[in-house]
């Protein structure tokens, strides 16, 4: 089962991050930020790993924090 959410969007921040460390060992600082366009969010992470250096959410979602929620519910099916 997905680990508890909490609404902080820092909150989902770290998660993600952590998530992401978890996966790419060779990743030490990932950067996790947020972009809209008609009213709809995605998620777009940077980091520096062998496997892949941008990532983005396949969709928009109409908040942030659900974009943020989507991307972290991701990292943790790959994760499990």
């Amino acid at each position: 089962m997905m680990a508890e959410l909490s609404s902080s969007k820092m909150d989902l921040h770290a998660l993600i991050k952590d998530s992401i460390r978890a996966l790419y060992h060779d990743c030490a600082d990932p950067t996790v930020t947020l972009a809209t366009h008609d009213k709809l969010w995605w998620v777009v992470i940077f980091h520096r790993s062998s496997a892949i250096d941008r990532m983005h959410s396949g969709q928009g979602f109409a908040t942030r924090e659900a974009a943020l929620e989507n991307m972290l519910r991701y990292f943790e099916e790959l994760i499990w």
